[in-house]
C-alpha cells in the first residue's frame, strides 16, 4: 500500500509552520497554556532512519496537571526534485485515548495502516464541505502561518 501525502495547500502551511527549524530540537509555540484555546506547538524531531526529516504538529490542553495531545500528528516531510511531501505518520489524542501508528517503518519496509492513514490525511487536508485541521489552526494563530511574525515561546 503506498503512503499518501497532503495535499497543496496542507503543504504549504505546514512548510510556513516549519519556517526557520533548521536542528532537531528546534521548536515553536503560539498561544498559551490554559487559555481558551489550546496552544499550537511544532517540534523537528530529527531525522528519519528512511530518509526525509520528523516533525510534530500539536495543540495541548492540560488535564489533572498532565499536558495532553489534541491531537497531535507527527510528519515525514521528504522532498524530491524541489518539491516537498508530507505524509501523516502518526496520531495522538489523549483526550479520547488514541495513538496511531499510521504508517510502520521496518528494517527493509514500510507497512501503511491505509483506512487510518487516508482518513489522517483527509482531515488535515479538508474538503469541499468541510475544513481542514491546518486551516482550523490558521484561524486561531494566524501569525504561525505569516512571514511577517515570528512566534513566542
Amino acid at each position: 500500500m503506498k503512503i499518501k501525502n497532503v495535499n497543496k495547500k496542507a503543504t504549504a502551511r505546514l512548510e510556513a509552520l516549519i519556517r526557520g527549524m533548521d536542528q532537531p530540537g528546534d521548536a515553536k509555540k503560539w498561544g498559551e497554556t490554559g487559555g481558551a484555546i489550546m496552544p499550537l506547538v511544532v517540534d523537528y524531531l530529527g531525522p528519519a532512519q528512511c530518509g526525509g526529516k520528523l516533525f510534530a504538529v500539536s495543540q495541548f490542553g492540560m488535564e489533572n496537571g498532565d499536558l495532553m495531545r489534541d491531537p497531535e500528528y507527527v510528519f515525514l516531510r521528504r522532498e524530491k526534485e524541489g518539491t516537498k511531501f508530507w505524509y501523516p505518520i502518526e496520531y495522538t489524542n489523549h483526550y479520547v485515548g488514541v495513538c496511531q501508528q499510521l504508517v510502520i517503518f521496518g528494517a527493509d519496509r514500510m507497512v501503511v495502516q491505509p483506512s487510518n492513514q487516508r482518513a489522517a490525511v483527509a482531515y488535515i487536508n479538508g474538503s469541499s464541505n468541510e475544513t481542514g485541521w491546518l486551516e482550523i489552526l490558521e484561524q486561531y494563530y494566524p501569525e504561525a502561518f505569516s512571514e511577517s511574525l515570528s512566534p513566542t515561546g
